[in-house]
């Protein structure tokens, strides 16, 4: 059976979505593979076999191939006739310094709201910084602002350091609501 879940993007990210330039995402494993109480540094062939383990062993907290992501986004919605929502991520530039419109976080995006679903089509373990040139483009990265760049945007200069393990999801993005992707799907 098919499971949806919720994903939260910013606004840089759902604007690569929407132009077809993100394709993957990479999301911190929680809890981080161990293989040793040692502090020695692993080695490439150490870092493989703990990370094939680690997603033996450990069921992805966002799902598996064939499974769904709504993506949750920053929003407003009127409730006016007809009912309108506005998406941060189209009008960023114009709403960035605008009282009017007060948006909602994209923690609390209701799912009837999303218009963006995710249908995974493979799951890995991987360190952040294996992450391949072909892969950071994937990510939604471009030439003037590195994979690199936009991971510690999001997630700060420490975690790019640490170099996590992470779960790197490739998926294909439709501009859709996930309910009414999966009645079309079952149709």
């Amino acid at each position: 059976m098919t499971k949806a879940r919720p994903i939260l993007m910013s606004a840089p990210m759902v604007r690569a979505l929407l132009e077809g330039r993100k394709t993957q995402t990479r999301r911190i494993c929680k809890p981080q593979p161990v293989i040793s109480s040692c502090q020695q540094p692993m080695n490439e062939h150490l870092d493989a076999v703990a990370g094939a383990a680690y997603q033996q062993f450990t069921k992805c907290p966002y799902g598996q191939p064939g499974d769904l992501l709504w993506v949750r986004e920053r929003f407003v919605h009127f409730d006016q006739q007809p009912p309108c929502t506005i998406y941060y991520a189209d009008h960023e530039d114009d709403y960035k310094f605008c009282d009017e419109y007060r948006f909602t976080p994209s923690i609390h995006m209701p799912r009837w709201a999303n218009r963006l679903t995710l249908e995974i089509t493979d799951v890995r373990v991987e360190r952040l910084q294996d992450c391949s040139p072909e892969d950071a483009l994937a990510e939604g990265a471009e030439p003037d602002r590195p994979y690199g760049t936009i991971w510690k945007t999001i997630n700060g200069q420490a975690s790019w350091d640490a170099n996590p393990w992470v779960w790197a999801l490739t998926f294909n993005v439709h501009q859709q609501n996930v309910d009414d992707f999966l009645k079309a799907r079952s149709a």
